[in-house]
């Protein structure tokens, strides 16, 4: 499946991608990747979503030039992708990062900026600075292996930084976080994109986070792309079904709306759910004109992003990698 790519210049671009991975004693050929193709265009924040074993991660290698593939085309602002110049503009976190957690938090940065020969006045501004961007400013002399999973998290995306790249790529930044943690994370990224201008693509399985911070999405399963564009491209318009919620007998409740649930928060109350205008309107008629109900409230139920995501592909056979 190819996605459509406008005329502006993409920042990156896929085509064609095929990845096969050899597997067993035997070494048989596994197709990860089959050609995929889609682009990132500047300034966007584009989530890379899909089941574990989908391919996002190869993908993610593919592009940085940390794996090799048989078939496609990868080109970042225009170049080849296989040139270290052309990578130069990128900033990388891994899924599950490993760090030196006996090194300080700043001491850590300045690795990393040594790592892209940054000169030590440079470093030490850009470190001061990274480390009040993450929040982190309070731990720059703390050592790694003290600080918690989302600290650790959000060190890695300031390494990531530590070039001041023009494209930032993480791979599951939000994986094995708290609630309190994905939200600092999800606040950093979408600060990064729209205060910082600065173009984001990661990969997630987790739906309510490309809610929260995508202008668009790119939908990978079973190693082939399925679908991209923005959510409300994404999501079918339109109410999906309505929710009437009315006081009721449980014995008249019955009689008035098959299958109606009791609201177990709410004891003497009764919630419908009604698939089309047709039975919504002979639900409420029913209703009105019944003197044991009393009619509560009327909701409608729109899709989200984790419905459209389990009814395509969530049965979708996956891939051996990531």
């Amino acid at each position: 499946m190819t996605e459509i790519i406008c005329n502006q210049e993409p920042v990156i671009t896929v085509e064609g991608l095929s990845k096969t991975f050899h597997t067993g004693f035997w070494m048989r050929p596994k197709k990860i990747l089959s050609d995929v193709s889609f682009a990132v265009r500047t300034g966007e924040c584009v989530g890379f979503l899909g089941p574990n074993g989908a391919g996002k991660t190869t993908t993610l290698k593919c592009i940085l030039g940390l794996l090799a593939y048989e078939h496609g085309e990868i080109r970042i602002f225009g170049q080849d992708a296989r040139k270290a110049s052309a990578r130069s503009r990128i900033g990388y976190m891994p899924d599950n990062p490993y760090f030196y957690d006996h090194l300080k938090g700043d001491e850590f940065l300045d690795l990393a900026g040594r790592l892209h020969s940054i000169p030590g006045t440079d470093r030490k501004r850009r470190i001061s600075e990274l480390m009040e961007l993450v929040g982190l400013p309070h731990a720059r002399r703390l050592e790694l292996r003290k600080y918690s999973k989302g600290m650790l998290q959000r060190i890695g995306i300031a390494q990531a930084l530590i070039n001041d790249p023009d494209i930032a790529i993480f791979d599951e930044p939000m994986e094995g976080l708290d609630p309190i943690g994905r939200k600092e994370v999800r606040d950093l990224l979408r600060n990064l994109n729209r205060e910082r201008g600065k173009t984001i693509f990661f990969s997630t399985h987790i739906l309510p986070d490309i809610e929260v911070i995508c202008d668009r999405v790119i939908v990978i399963a079973g190693g082939a792309l399925q679908g991209s564009g923005s959510l409300a491209e994404l999501l079918p318009p339109g109410i999906r079904s309505w929710e009437v919620v009315f006081r009721s007998t449980e014995e008249a409740a019955g009689k008035l709306s098959v299958g109606a649930q009791p609201d177990l928060s709410r004891p003497g109350l009764w919630i419908s759910h009604s698939r089309s205008e047709e039975d919504l309107n002979r639900l409420l008629s029913s209703l009105q004109s019944s003197s044991e109900a009393q009619i509560i409230s009327v909701t409608p139920v729109r899709a989200h992003i984790e419905d459209i995501f389990y009814e395509r592909f969530g049965n979708r056979p996956q891939g051996a990698a990531s």
